[in-house]
Order: C-alpha cells, then structure tokens, then sequence
C-alpha cells in the first residue's frame, strides 16, 4: 500500500480571509462550469443537474459577498459578535 502525502491545506484564523478565499473559489468554480450550459455538451439531465448546481453555487457566491461587505462595515469584532 502506498501513502502519499497530500498538499498542506491553508488553516485559516481570520474569518474575513476565509471567506474571501470561499468567494474566490466559488468564482472560479462558475466560471468553470458555466461554459458547459453554452455548448450543448451534456444531456438534458447533466444539463438539469449542472445548471442547478451553478444557481446553488451563485446564491452561495451572494452570501459570501454579503458577508463581507457586512465585515468591512460593522467591523470583524462586532460582526463574529452578531455571528454568536
């Protein structure tokens, strides 16, 4: 049996960078998946299944971006204070 070691994983300690860091994937995984909508390359179910999961992602995305506008606003103390 072979064990391979996996590449280390960011530990974040600041909300504010973990969700930015949330955002920025989440942007990159729309940006992946979207062009499959265009091309016809995917089967009526595939097509169901990959729209719903991009419209589930984007409302993720929103969320996230809401988040951090209301950090930089009402400042990180008082908004893991509000999380409470």
């Amino acid at each position: 049996m072979q064990h391979e070691a996996q590449p280390a994983q960011q530990v974040f300690t600041d909300i504010k960078a973990y969700m930015q860091a949330e955002a920025d994937i989440s942007q990159k995984g729309i940006a992946a998946l979207t062009p499959l909508l265009d091309h016809q390359l995917l089967d009526i179910t595939s097509y169901d299944l990959v729209k719903a999961y991009i419209e589930d992602e984007v409302e993720d995305l929103n969320w996230t971006q809401q988040q951090l506008d209301l950090i930089t606003l009402i400042g990180q103390q008082n908004y893991l204070t509000k999380m409470l």
